[in-house]
């Protein structure tokens, strides 16, 4: 969840809502930070997909070994994690994404070419983010991608039972 408020210097970025009141109209949230930069000045909306997406990344014609899977995708860009980064990965480098999404039931696949705008290293994985320009297929896949899967997102929001979230004692934050 984002918070963007003219009270904060930058949006928040809250990673875990522990507790919905709509009683008391509060929600306690719990690991934040402040954004690097605002998601009101993105041009492109970034969503995560649905779980049962596949991802694989290529670099020099050869896929990336292990585990890879999209954290969020827009119309130009994609946050993929992967616990295996090949030598010679480097920000400027080309890699190849290909990405396979449900779309109303049926199967769309993006594959196109994409620069590394950046790498962070993780514990146990990378977050790779790439830059890419996508056909006018590919591009219209995703557009409709994007459409159907901010609906789901909003009625996943909507469904959240409020009544099965535990008391917090001692919150963190309550909004």
């Amino acid at each position: 969840m984002t918070i963007t408020s003219e009270i904060f210097p930058k949006d928040v970025i809250c990673k875990s809502v522990k507790n919905v009141d709509s009683d008391n109209q509060t929600i306690v949230i719990d690991d934040v930070t402040f954004a690097s930069r605002s998601a009101a000045d993105r041009k492109y909306t970034r969503l995560e997909p649905d779980p049962d997406h596949n991802c694989s990344l290529y670099f020099k014609n050869i896929k990336f070994p292990g585990e890879s899977s999209v954290m969020d995708i827009s119309e130009v860009s994609a946050k993929l994690k992967t616990d295996a980064l090949p030598a010679g990965i480097e920000v400027g480098i080309k890699i190849k994404v290909v990405v396979s999404l449900k779309l109303k039931g049926r199967l769309i696949t993006i594959s196109t070419l994409g620069s590394v705008y950046r790498i962070d290293e993780n514990k146990r994985d990378y977050n790779i983010v790439v830059l890419y320009e996508l056909s006018q297929k590919n591009l219209n896949d995703i557009k409709a991608y994007l459409s159907n899967r901010q609906i789901e997102l909003i009625r996943e929001f909507k469904s959240i039972d409020i009544n099965s979230q535990h008391k917090n004692k001692n919150p963190d934050y309550v909004i």
